[in-house]
């Protein structure tokens, strides 16, 4: 291979093209679809805050799933959790033909089981996936990866809601849902693929479960960077993961814009997320993590704060609405390009797999438990349909505030240096 292309992201194509076709199946089984799809099956709030939640409350079994990784290795563990879930990516297609004379509870009932199953075998292979990827790329490469990483992903998901704007826009309902749900097992084939084609590593950094229960509690509790970060993920994610599918769903519900207006403020919003994208992929090697950190975490507060004089009843913003999606696409791709390169730092070096599912756990962890608990707190009193919009703007409200405060630790992190084996910086033991 030449050395430009050494020097290059060439060597990685297969986990860019993974992104781009993993990016449309989770855009449409995991994102503002399946809550378009719960909706046509009459599923309740709380039922959307359960699916909006298992992708994240699934993600604390990657912690146990990093025990599998010396067996099976990161390649194997990876691909045959990608195969399996893509069984279960039929039940959305059954239930949207067997709905289209009008649905049943039993059907909502089925989808809530179908993404359960499938955010299981999706924290199993990302146990492996992460730790693959920071073993195989080049550190001076690694924030350009990601940038261009998350890039793809939602380029593949703007290309996937532009596709449902098309066929909500043609299609009868059900028949539209059966195409775009057929299109996801099209796609995960594909990512699995790739997967096959990505070169793997022939030294894994993972470790036994006993290895998991000694070192899990010195990361937890050793003051450190790490445990710095975790804070900040989860009072992040906490404050920041319901915002979006209950702010499709108030849209939806509250104010009775059609599927096609909703996806196309999400296609606004990934479209943030491009640009800023190849803004950063440049940079941010050079630049460090810390202030694309704090310009994101601007953005989600900007948003919010719209967001509350919105639901506040400010005459005159939906005007603005696109522009609150685009901020929140620009902030998404920075925090996540930002995460998964911060990560990688912040973790111990001999067991990497580790750290990064304890990071992702927590996340998950409040990334799962926000939703639930929003989804049942935006209930109405009188029952299923519609939305507590009191309870909503509250939550905008504490949201905003909590935003604020994060940037002030944000200030601290970024600069420490790569941690030794246990979780200390290697410049902080050297100083001490």
């Amino acid at each position: 291979m030449s050395k430009f292309k050494e020097s290059t992201l060439y060597a990685y194509r297969h986990g860019l093209t993974f992104a781009f076709f993993n990016g449309i199946t989770w855009t449409i089984v995991l994102g503002n679809p399946i809550i378009l799809l719960a909706n046509y099956l009459e599923a309740t709030t709380f039922q959307v805050g359960l699916l909006t939640s298992f992708q994240f409350l699934m993600l604390p079994l990657q912690v146990l799933a990093t025990a599998l990784i010396p067996h099976l290795g990161y390649k194997r563990q990876m691909i045959s959790s990608w195969v399996a879930r893509t069984f279960l990516l039929t039940v959305p297609i059954l239930m949207a033909l067997a709905a289209r004379n009008g649905a049943h509870s039993w059907m909502a009932d089925a989808l809530v089981w179908s993404i359960f199953g499938f955010c299981i075998f999706r924290a199993v292979g990302y146990a492996a996936f992460y730790p693959w990827l920071y073993d195989l790329v080049p550190e001076d490469l690694k924030g350009k990866y990601f940038a261009t990483d998350q890039s793809f992903i939602y380029l593949a998901s703007l290309g996937a809601l532009l596709g449902c704007f098309v066929l909500f826009g043609t299609l009868e309902e059900y028949m539209a849902y059966v195409l775009v749900y057929g299109m996801t097992v099209v796609t995960s084939i594909a990512s699995i693929g790739a997967l096959g084609r990505l070169k793997g590593v022939k030294k894994v950094r993972a470790g036994s479960f006993r290895d998991m229960f000694k070192h899990t509690p010195e990361l937890l509790f050793k003051a450190s960077p790490f445990r710095l970060y975790l804070v900040i993920t989860v009072l992040w994610t906490l404050a920041g993961h319901s915002f979006i599918p209950f702010s499709v769903n108030y849209l939806k519900v509250e104010t009775g814009l059609t599927d096609n207006v909703i996806i196309l403020y999400t296609v606004i919003q990934f479209m943030g997320s491009i640009i800023a994208g190849l803004m950063i992929r440049g940079v941010i090697d050079q630049a460090g993590v810390k202030p694309m950190f704090i310009v994101a975490m601007v953005c989600f507060l900007g948003a919010t704060v719209y967001w509350i004089l919105f639901v506040g009843g400010l005459v005159g913003l939906g005007i603005l609405m696109p522009v609150s999606f685009f901020v929140l696409g620009v902030g998404n791709l920075m925090w996540y390009t930002s995460h998964y390169k911060y990560i990688d730092e912040v973790s111990p070096q001999k067991n990497k797999a580790l750290g990064v599912a304890l990071q992702t756990a927590f996340f998950g962890l409040a990334g799962g438990v926000s939703p639930i608990v929003m989804g049942y707190a935006f209930m109405p009193e009188a029952g299923d349909g519609g939305m507590n919009s009191g309870a909503f703007l509250m939550y905008l409200i504490a949201s905003a505030v909590v935003m604020a405060l994060l940037i002030f630790p944000l200030l601290k992190i970024g600069g420490e240096g790569r941690v030794s084996e246990d979780g200390v910086p290697e410049g902080v033991r050297q100083k001490g």
